[in-house]
């Protein structure tokens, strides 16, 4: 059975979609201001949703892996000062 070639990168496929005036005009604003075409403008504000939502996901991980490890931290500078901290006679 033959492979499948290949997609090209950067090759683009149609994505039709509907839209307000009153977001079609922002849109088309932002992308004379930033020297895009409409669809590039579209394109990369989505593309830009993607990397706030992952480096948002990725903070979040950093930030409780962060309270994990200085939780664990505060716990055993307290064991290193007082020996007998938590245990019970």
């Amino acid at each position: 059975m033959p492979r499948k070639a290949k997609t090209p990168e950067g090759k683009r496929y149609p994505l039709n979609m509907r839209t307000t005036r009153e977001l079609r005009d922002q849109i088309e604003a932002a992308a004379h201001l930033s020297g895009r075409s409409l669809v590039q403008e579209v394109e990369y504000r989505l593309e830009q949703s993607f990397v706030k939502a992952n480096t948002k996901a990725l903070l979040e991980e950093l930030a409780n892996k962060t309270a994990t490890a200085s939780t664990s931290a505060v716990k055993d500078a307290i064991y290193d000062l007082f020996p007998n901290a938590g245990k019970k006679d």
